[in-house]
């Protein structure tokens, strides 16, 4: 039975005491696979989710005019393995080739970038990124890793003799490439770090055509039931001090597990919008507050004519 992600589901008395073996917290596509996969070798699983959707950041609409948009996640990156040279397949692209869901290609040489600076100077922005991008990956061979993109950017401008029309054209570029799919500036991106994951990330990437991004989140839960999922469940508590699990939300719903699998944005840990009991290891909050996470906002216009 397919599931309406759009519409939310209460289906359950708010009473009564849900147990399960495994509770999903997530509806996103980590939580939504993990369960697709236990129920696939027996496990009673149950997901519940905050919002009134599945998916988490994937997010597909369709336009008045019949588009499809990705408001969220838009692009599989690292098709040919999910870190440099392909050592490891990527498990989202095997999804997608599992379920015959139809993409195309595209690389940074499609996107479109407009902007005020010199013709001249706009034609060779691409030649000067690819020249910056293989002295990172040398000279970050035998660097520190404490140096950022912005660092070796300053050092390539020197050896490039750039005029200041020339660099502010340049970061332009770079913020236009790196900084919108990093979510964050160039300053704090760790060079030697991103070289090790460009190499996957920004080749050439497959994007959902037609059907959206959303088309892989429909093909996880086909065969779920619709009681499989439940939806505006804000978890605010999680007791694991005895032999099950209990998980309280909000509403005053409760569910008891043998087993919790947590998929909640980065931002709800680092918040600290769950309160754990007993609470959680020092070295484990330490981990969560050290991970970063940048910030990317879509903005689409539709013209019914351009």
């Amino acid at each position: 039975m397919k599931i309406d992600y759009k519409k939310s589901k209460d289906v359950f008395d708010s009473r009564d005491i849900t147990e399960t073996q495994v509770l999903v917290i997530g509806a996103g596509i980590s939580g939504l696979e993990a369960a697709r996969l236990l129920k696939q070798n027996g496990v009673q699983t149950l997901v519940i989710e905050a919002r009134n959707r599945t998916g988490g950041r994937i997010w597909t609409i369709q336009s008045k005019n019949g588009d499809i948009i990705d408001l969220g996640a838009n692009s599989i990156h690292g098709i040919d393995g999910s870190i440099p040279h392909g050592f490891l397949s990527n498990p989202l692209w095997d999804l997608v080739q599992q379920a015959k869901i139809p993409t195309r290609t595209v690389s940074l040489r499609d996107m479109k970038i407009f902007n005020m600076i010199n013709p001249n100077i706009a034609e060779n922005l691409k030649i000067w990124f690819d020249e910056y991008m293989n002295y990172v990956e040398e000279a970050t061979k035998t660097s520190s890793r404490n140096q950022s993109l912005q660092q070796y950017a300053e050092i390539f401008f020197t050896m490039k003799n750039f005029t200041n029309e020339l660099q502010d054209a340049f970061y332009s570029y770079v913020r236009r490439v790196i900084e919108v799919n990093e979510g964050t500036e160039i300053s704090t991106i760790n060079a030697k770090d991103f070289v090790e994951i460009a190499g996957s990330f920004y080749g050439l990437d497959k994007v959902c055509h037609d059907t959206g991004y959303h088309s892989i989140i429909d093909n996880i839960v086909k065969d779920f039931r619709d009681d499989d999922i439940r939806f505006g469940q804000i978890v605010n508590k999680i007791n694991y001090d005895n032999d099950l699990v209990e998980v309280q939300t909000v509403n005053g719903h409760a569910y008891r597990s043998q087993y919790v699998l947590i998929t909640v944005p980065l931002g709800v840990l680092k918040g600290r919008q769950i309160m754990f009991n007993p609470t959680l290891p020092q070295w484990k909050l330490n981990s969560i507050d050290r991970i970063g996470n940048g910030l990317l906002n879509k903005v689409v216009l539709v013209w019914n004519k351009a």
